[in-house]
């Protein structure tokens, strides 16, 4: 019933719009951490790319938490993300928004482990069978 309801459901209970209203007068403190992380991280990734021109090219995103790069050769990022996941990097295929030659990739999360995952998706990107 729960899990239905949850699905079927466009009212939030009282409480839970309380703490939304005060979440909201205080979006600043509670969006801070956020920031902070994804800034962080955007300037490693930012390295990561200079790094990597020769296999990806992107747009850097000027909002949000996600990069949407594409191989430079043009060829389909599967094998990529798939070498990636090999290694506990998890991508998402650009096959699932009609552009194959792409992949899409976080970086609001882990600030104390994300350099480390971009070295070992470094490893993994000029392993000529990923790029390929």
């Amino acid at each position: 019933y729960l899990n239905a309801r949850e699905y079927f459901s466009i009212s939030n209970t009282p409480v839970g719009e309380f703490f939304a209203e005060i979440a909201v007068r205080h979006r600043d403190v509670v969006l801070a951490r956020t920031r902070e992380v994804a800034s962080a991280n955007l300037r490693h990734l930012d390295r990561f790319m200079t790094e990597h021109a020769d296999l990806f090219d992107w747009v850097r995103p000027h909002g949000g938490m996600i990069g949407f790069p594409r191989l430079v050769g043009g060829g389909n990022a599967r094998l990529l993300c798939e070498a990636a996941v090999a290694e506990g990097i998890l991508l998402t295929l650009g096959d699932c928004f009609g552009v194959p030659d792409h992949f899409r990739l976080g970086f609001g999360v882990g600030v104390e482990w994300y350099p480390e995952a971009l070295e070992r998706l470094s490893v993994v990107a000029r392993s000529a069978k990923a790029v390929s």
